[in-house]
């Protein structure tokens, strides 16, 4: 059984879930990275699932 969510939906879970928890996911950081023009992907709290990166690995 699974569940699939919209942008909206899911954003309005996690905003339920922020009244009680602290919500950490893979976020990107433009131009901090290890060289001045790349980007680093690390673990940061996050204000809505737009913020969360899928794509790269950390």
């Amino acid at each position: 059984m699974g569940f699939k969510f919209n942008v909206d939906n899911a954003d309005n879970l996690l905003s339920a879930l922020f009244a009680k928890y602290d919500i950490y996911a893979p976020k990107r950081f433009p131009k901090q990275g290890r060289y001045s023009d790349t980007d680093i992907v690390r673990y940061a709290k996050i204000k809505s699932i737009k913020e969360i990166e899928f794509s790269q690995k950390k």
